[in-house]
């Protein structure tokens, strides 16, 4: 007989969202955490060709590392949410005797705000194809494709530090990146995380959802947040999950969306409102009762079930 043991698996998910909530009318590892801003001076936007250079900088050298399996290469070319996507990239290429996915881009279009302080920032739009489809991500039951557009966020952290690549996110079927506004010479308008201009300030758009994907379609913050796969469908889906991962009978099942320490971005769209990148860590927990309760020796029971996408980490 197995004894149940207790499982937290804590997947990092950088969610892009275009929150209404957030609009200024009626409508609305290395992992490091937030840079420490430092005033340059007058805002500047990183230059289009400064811009170009770095996302094929990026597209040569993690290229070579992912066809050789070069895991330090590869690492070397990212920080925050990205250096744990990738790290946990090559965990699961590694159980299953494989190097990571390959990825082919299309014709990249970037949005470069001028800012004032570290760190330096700007977003790439592009059409990605990979090597071979993403793993069924089960716990909010959206499937991505190995081809779709890609949201890829650029950071330099200091003035001498080089650009890495600190988040991406492969956006739905069907979804698209809002037309942003701009100005005169083109620079995107970037927005603070605390401006007073919107329904809600940006730094609040990760609590709201977590607000939702906790307490589901109840939570008053889904008067202020859509329903959709990552808000009511997380909720939905861990408050009943499919029966193979259902936690044994008697057991607790509980879980929780909560923040973390890497840097959120935003940028304002042409219609206004707030445009947020950001990152929430997903932490779900099966545990028999006598766990919680500190019994010892914990009573034996079935054993509970590891995600096949969770396997790699254990």
């Amino acid at each position: 007989m197995r004894y149940r043991t207790l499982l937290s698996a804590a997947v990092l998910a950088l969610m892009a969202l275009a929150a209404s909530a957030c609009s200024s009318g009626a409508s609305g590892g290395a992992g490091t955490g937030a840079s420490t801003a430092a005033v340059t001076g007058a805002a500047t936007a990183v230059t289009a060709a400064q811009a170009r250079r770095v996302f094929a900088g990026y597209v040569s050298a993690t290229a070579s590392a992912l066809a050789t399996g070069n895991k330090k290469a590869a690492l070397a070319q990212a920080t925050g949410a990205q250096w744990d996507a990738v790290n946990d990239a090559f965990r699961a290429a590694a159980y299953a005797h494989a190097n990571p996915p390959s990825y082919r881009y299309g014709a990249p279009i970037f949005s470069r705000p001028a800012v004032a302080s570290y760190p330096r920032w700007f977003v790439v739009s592009v059409d990605r194809t990979a090597s071979a489809p993403p793993a069924p991500a089960n716990t909010v039951g959206t499937a991505l494709g190995a081809r779709g557009q890609v949201l890829m966020i650029f950071e330099k952290s200091g003035p001498h530090s080089r650009w890495l690549l600190t988040s991406s996110a492969q956006l739905a079927a069907g979804q698209s990146l809002p037309a942003l506004a701009t100005a005169g010479n083109g620079d995107a308008e970037p927005v603070p995380m605390d401006d007073a201009t919107t329904l809600g300030q940006p730094q609040v758009v990760g609590p709201l959802q977590a607000a939702v994907v906790d307490d589901g379609p109840a939570s008053a913050a889904s008067r202020a947040v859509a329903a959709g796969p990552f808000t009511t469908g997380i909720h939905a889906s861990l408050s009943s999950p499919l029966p193979r991962y259902a936690a044994p009978q008697g057991d607790i099942r509980q879980f929780a969306l909560e923040g973390s320490n890497y840097a959120s971005f935003a940028l304002r769209p042409a219609d206004g409102g707030a445009l947020v990148f950001y990152t929430m860590s997903l932490a779900p927990v099966v545990e028999p009762p006598s766990f919680s309760a500190e019994d010892s020796p914990v009573p034996p029971g079935p054993p509970i079930s590891v995600p096949p996408q969770f396997a790699p980490l254990l």
